[in-house]
């Protein structure tokens, strides 16, 4: 038969202690062990160009069917965007949006990016032109704003193709991009947004177009 000495019981009770005190104590709420993680890209809302139109002034239809679309969606992104719409909120129209791309594509003219704005009674500001998109987003995000920015390219058909988008870089620690192809989104910082806007397009010809409220 095997004597249990006082020493054995001793180291008993401290083992039973040591493993009753791990079990149970919690640290302070105030103590992070993990390193906070910030998302750098966050979709607020889906969004697709899929929206069909071959109306044009002309009557005829060989136009691209979703040629203007992304132009009037981003021009109404930033009126409500300006007007304090939450971010969740601020998906553009599909009528409203069709409308507008009409009246776009009829315009036809140089001058067409600044009418469809100020057809919005919004007050556009032209800040750059004929850039490289890496010029266009570093402004951009350097500069605090609301902007409808695009770029186009010829491509070796022959026939150009272009594209616009909206931001707002206003507030540094969540800047906003809408791109009506895929959504809008919100970054965890100037840099990711940087980053994030550039690694969906190629270069080519940017410009971009500071948008204010008229009143």
């Amino acid at each position: 038969m095997t004597r249990i000495t006082a020493f054995d019981r001793f180291q008993f009770v401290l083992w039973h202690s040591i493993i009753s005190w791990r079990h149970h104590i919690k640290p302070p709420h105030s103590i992070n062990f993990l390193p906070e993680i910030n998302m750098p890209e966050a979709k607020v809302f889906e969004s697709a160009n899929d929206q069909w139109s071959k109306q044009t002034q002309g009557g005829g239809n060989t136009i691209e069917v979703r040629y203007g679309w992304c132009a009037a969606a981003s021009a109404l992104w930033t009126l409500s965007t300006l007007q304090g719409t939450p971010a969740a909120s601020s998906k553009p129209d599909q009528n409203r949006s069709g409308i507008l791309q009409v009246k776009y594509r009829w315009d036809g003219s140089h001058q067409s990016d600044i009418n469809l704005l100020q057809g919005l009674d919004l007050n556009p500001e032209h800040v750059l032109q004929d850039k490289s998109r890496d010029e266009a987003i570093n402004y951009m995000a350097t500069t605090p704003g609301v902007y409808w920015f695009g770029y186009t390219k010829r491509l070796p058909n022959g026939q150009w193709e272009g594209h616009a988008m909206a931001a707002d870089t206003r507030t540094p620690g969540q800047p906003l991009f809408y791109d009506i192809e895929s959504g809008l989104y919100r970054y965890a910082s100037v840099a990711e947004f940087k980053q994030g806007v550039s690694s969906r397009y190629g270069d080519a010809s940017w410009e971009v177009i500071k948008v204010h409220l008229t009143h």
